[in-house]
């Protein structure tokens, strides 16, 4: 799978907080992919969105 990285503010005085939201969006897609191609075992799919979030 290829994706391109959502824009990143950079010139934001509140750098930690506006990475942490660029990281966010970056994940949503990969997730968005992991859920669609695996349909409804939704237990896998929360188990690896959960690990995605957690590494944000």
């Amino acid at each position: 799978m290829q994706t391109r990285d959502p824009e990143r503010d950079r010139t934001t005085p509140a750098c930690a907080t506006a990475a942490g939201e660029w990281r966010s969006r970056r994940a949503d897609p990969y997730e968005a992919f992991i859920r669609d191609r695996l349909g409804d075992d939704e237990t896998l799919v929360a188990g690896i969105a959960d690990r995605i979030r957690s590494q944000r």
